[in-house]
């Protein structure tokens, strides 16, 4: 009997939770956008890397590391082909804004998803700083549910929901995803002595590959690393419970929130900052949301 309630306990914890319908909207613009907006901004050099005959393409450079291309790439398929890159670039773009507007959204999110893992499969930069994967789970999350029912192209076209919850399996195993990368960090930097001196947060802005120009001008109090390294710990400890309080929730998110921005203005290691802060607002309900807005 205690075996089939835990199942049930699991059951309802993650099957049967629901959001609110324009929470659901709001993580469907957000991480759309999150992801679309690294997807412009790194244009340039993702189309160089992309070519199957260039100088250094990510072939190259995935061999180099021993990493293997995920098998529903694109790329797998047609590995040498000059005009997949051409697709690949139109199919982010095209599906991208029709996932985050909500226009078709059920059949566009699914096609979103395979551009993104394709244009990731050849993007190293994506793969080195591990946000290919959040960012396939941010995606896989609006996937299994209905988050196009409002503020959504097709809302406009369909009856109004007769209810203003909706089931989100796919949000909570977000939640978990997130609460896991938190633990799982903070154990890596308790047993590293050069974190917790403040050593590896400081050759990290200062390297010439991961450190900002601003971050090595900013940052120059020699003092202030081993507590930012500390804190950081601290947080990302303590993150798997305050982010599942209610009462404290909103405090651990704008921590988080501040971080993960942080993370992006210091340092160049691909989109993991945006992304991890874009993911941050499964936790953020949409009451919570127009508190922080005023509104």
């Amino acid at each position: 009997m205690k075996a089939l309630e835990f199942f049930h306990a699991v059951d309802s914890f993650i099957f049967e939770y629901q959001i609110t319908n324009e929470h659901a909207a709001i993580m469907r613009f957000v991480f759309c956008m999150t992801i679309m907006s690294f997807f412009l901004w790194t244009l340039r050099d993702s189309w160089e890397f992309m070519q199957p005959k260039g100088i250094f393409s990510s072939e190259d450079y995935l061999k180099l590391c021993r990493t293997r291309f995920p098998q529903i790439s694109l790329f797998n398929i047609w590995p040498n082909s000059t005009l997949l890159p051409y697709i690949v670039f139109f199919g982010m773009f095209f599906f991208g804004l029709l996932s985050a507007f909500g226009v078709y959204t059920s059949i566009s999110l699914w096609l979103f998803l395979i551009f993104l893992i394709s244009y990731q499969s050849r993007t190293f930069v994506i793969l080195m700083s591990g946000s290919d994967s959040i960012s396939r789970i941010m995606i896989a999350s609006l996937i299994l549910m209905d988050c196009g029912r409002t503020y959504s192209i097709d809302s406009l076209f369909t009856l109004k929901p007769t209810s203003s919850m909706v089931i989100a399996p796919g949000v909570r195993l977000l939640q978990i995803a997130i609460s896991l990368i938190y633990t799982q960090s903070a154990i890596e930097k308790l047993r590293c002595k050069f974190w917790l001196e403040g050593k590896s947060l400081r050759n990290a802005i200062y390297s010439v590959m991961w450190g900002r120009r601003l971050g090595m001008n900013v940052v120059k109090i020699p003092w202030i690393y081993k507590p930012a390294a500390i804190f950081t710990v601290v947080f990302q400890y303590f993150a798997v419970l305050g982010l599942w309080l209610t009462d404290i929730r909103p405090f651990f998110l704008l921590i988080a929130f501040f971080l993960h921005i942080s993370i992006l203005v210091f340092l160049k290691i691909g989109p993991f900052g945006p992304v991890m802060a874009a993911a941050l607002f499964s936790f953020l309900d949409f009451v919570d949301f127009k508190a922080l807005l005023g509104i």
